[in-house]
C-alpha cells in the first residue's frame, strides 16, 4: 500500500504510517512423502528449531486426506541469507536439518515445492509485515483507526491475532462495519448535518 500515491487530506501522515512497515522475509518449502513416517513413530511432524533460528516445520496434510506433507517455514535473517543460495543448496541444508530432527526418512521426499518471499516483486517480502525498529510504534493503531475515503484492514492491524488469518478477518470485519455505519449515517442525513 505504501507504493500507492494518495491525493487526499492527510496523505502526508498516511505516507508516514504506511512507510513504517517493512515486509518480513520467509521461505516456505512443502515436502511430500510416500508415507507419514513421523506419525508411525508417534510424532506430530512439528519441529521448532533452535538452530537455525526461525525454522519451523509442521505436518500440513494431517486432516486433508492428501499425500503426507511437511511444510517448513524459515523466516528472518536466515531466510534472507538462504535466498542468496541456489535451490539445490537450500534443499540440501533443509533436508539435513529435517534428517537430524526426524530421522533419515525425512531426507527422502518424493516432491519439493519452494516459495521465496524475500524482496518479492509484488509483496515486497513475506506475507506478514512489521513496524521497523526506527519507525513510530503507533503506526499500527493509527493506521487501524484511519478513517475517510480510504480505510485499512489487514492481519497486521488486528489487536488480537496480528499476523494471522484470523487477524485479517477480524480487521476486515471491523473496517467493513465502520464503513457500513458511516454509509448509513450519510444516508440518514444526505447534507452531512
Amino acid at each position: 500500500a505504501r507504493n500507492i500515491a494518495f491525493d487526499m487530506a492527510g496523505s502526508r501522515d498516511l505516507d508516514r504510517l504506511l512507510s513504517a512497515f517493512a515486509a518480513g522475509d520467509i521461505i516456505k518449502t512443502q515436502l511430500v512423502y510416500e508415507t507419514a513416517f513421523w506419525r508411525a513413530d508417534g510424532r506430530s511432524g512439528g519441529v521448532t528449531f533452535a538452530s537455525p533460528m526461525g525454522l519451523e516445520v509442521r505436518d500440513t496434510s494431517y486432516d486433508t486426506g492428501a499425500r503426507p506433507q511437511l511444510t517448513a517455514f524459515l523466516g528472518g535473517p536466515v531466510a534472507r541469507q538462504r535466498a542468496e543460495l541456489t535451490k539445490e543448496e537450500r534443499t540440501n541444508l533443509l533436508l539435513t536439518e529435517l534428517g537430524t530432527a526426524l530421522g533419515d526418512q525425512a531426507r527422502r521426499p518424493n516432491d519439493i515445492n519452494e516459495s521465496i518471499w524475500v524482496d518479492h516483486p509484488w509483496s515486497g517480502g513475506g506475507y506478514n509485515a512489521y513496524v521497523a525498529h526506527d519507525q513510530p510504534p503507533c503506526a499500527v493503531t493509527e493506521l487501524a483507526a484511519w478513517s475517510g475515503p480510504v480505510q485499512f484492514a489487514g492481519a497486521e492491524l488486528d489487536d488480537g491475532f496480528a499476523g494471522y488469518v484470523e487477524g485479517a478477518i477480524r480487521s476486515g470485519r471491523r473496517v467493513a462495519a465502520r464503513v457500513a455505519r458511516e454509509l448509513q449515517e450519510s444516508q440518514e442525513d444526505p447534507f452531512g448535518r
